[in-house]
């Protein structure tokens, strides 16, 4: 038998046998998650999420082109587009598959995992997808399997119109696995176990891909943990309304009191995990809490700072803009100077990720600001009565998002690097 190699193909007695790519004319569209001005999660030594989900996302993009598949991304640089951008992005283009990447984070730095998410009201497809991709990292990565999970109130996951996972391959926040996440051999593993995944759900076979040679790597040398910039800090928060206090309530239904208790949980969780600061909360549940007892929790507290969250509502559903407020206290001038410094610096950190309408700084009579003994705020990121942001705000990104900026606020406000 004379045997000549062509291409992917062989000729067998001078006729041509080809071999397709295992995933020929499959259309799929890679999201690589945050970018831009949204990080997303950040790891213990600084590396941003955003760009570990676009690395693993280039070269998922390479080895999906490499099966034959037509690829399209969100993103191939460190650009934001907003989160309808991606979906309609994917659903213009008619996209076979979504695949959004991310990577996880918590404040117990001791954790780590892999788990992998899709629509609760999605199709048994999307679930099947969900599974192929977790089998593969699990596989790969040999990280703690927290499995597949539904979540109903991801804006990619709900609004795409093909079937659709989003992977938290591991936790940036773990310090081990961000040390980890600077390799790129590492990445490149974790693409591969994608591209498995993704071959695994159509019941393809994959070509033989030869995995990345693992470059020497320079011995990590121990160092100093440094101070974080916050730690003799103590800070209030406060998430306005709660329990029989709904607030305003968005046109599908979103509670205004549920977006405060978010954003003032994330904001927390920024102080204590970044800053190092101790912080009080006035609640941290759903539960009615007095304006009377809010005062003496803020007066009990011995914080230096008080940071009350309000999202905004109106009567008006085209209403949308950012504010932060101070409380004037004319007897009290450097009180009232420190206030309106915090306050101007998370309006400027607020406006430049969200975007909206920029109403300045103003100055508000709220019972807990005029109460306080220490400087404090209310911020009012937007409004849920308006439809886009209501969208907006059922994504626990873009909440995770305006509750990190801010904390940059305030640390811009101590001129601190957060």
């Amino acid at each position: 038998m004379k045997r000549w190699i062509v291409g992917l193909g062989v000729v067998v007695f001078g006729v041509a046998i080809v071999f397709a790519a295992p995933l020929t004319g499959k259309k799929i569209f890679v999201d690589p998650g945050h970018g831009g001005t949204d990080p997303g999660a950040i790891g213990p030594t600084g590396l941003k999420e955003s760009i570990a989900t676009l690395q693993t996302s280039l070269k998922l993009k390479d080895l999906l082109l490499n099966g034959g598949a037509l690829v399209k991304l969100s993103r191939e640089t460190d650009t934001y587009p907003t989160l309808p951008d991606r979906t309609n992005m994917a659903n213009s283009w008619e996209a076979d598959r979504f695949i959004c990447v991310h990577y996880n984070s918590t404040s117990d730095r001791t954790v780590n995992g892999t788990e992998t998410l899709y629509y609760t009201y999605g199709s048994e497809t999307s679930k099947d997808l969900a599974q192929k991709l977790q089998n593969r990292l699990v596989e790969a990565l040999k990280l703690p399997n927290r499995g597949i999970k539904p979540r109903s109130d991801l804006w990619v996951l709900k609004e795409s119109k093909m079937p659709a996972a989003l992977t938290e391959s591991s936790f940036i926040s773990n310090p081990y696995e961000e040390s980890r996440l600077k390799d790129i051999n590492y990445i490149s593993k974790i693409a591969l176990a994608h591209y498995y995944g993704i071959l695994d759900h159509f019941g393809a076979v994959p070509e033989p891909v030869n995995p990345p040679t693992p470059q020497p790597q320079p011995q990590p040398q121990p160092q100093p943990t440094p101070a974080l910039p916050l730690s003799d800090k103590i800070f209030v928060i406060d998430a306005a309304n709660g329990g029989t206090s709904n607030g305003y309530t968005g046109p599908t239904g979103l509670k205004s009191k549920d977006v405060n208790l978010r954003v003032a949980t994330v904001l927390k969780n920024n102080l204590v995990e970044y800053g190092g600061a101790k912080v009080v909360m006035t609640r941290d549940s759903d539960v009615s809490v007095s304006s009377t007892k809010r005062n003496q929790i803020v007066a009990a507290s011995g914080a230096e700072r008080l940071i009350s969250v309000v999202f905004g509502g109106s009567s008006n559903p085209d209403t949308n803009y950012t504010k932060t407020y101070y409380y004037n206290d004319s007897a009290n001038p450097t009180k009232t100077n420190i206030s309106k410094d915090l306050a101007t610096k998370i309006q400027q950190r607020l406006v430049q990720t969200l975007n909206l309408t920029n109403k300045g700084i103003g100055t508000s009579t709220a019972s807990i600001l005029a109460n306080a003994q220490m400087p404090g705020v209310k911020v009012t990121p937007s409004f849920v009565t308006n439809p886009y942001e209501e969208a907006r705000l059922k994504d626990s990104s873009y909440t995770w998002k305006i509750g990190r900026y801010i904390y940059l606020g305030i640390a811009d406000h101590y001129q601190v690097n957060p």
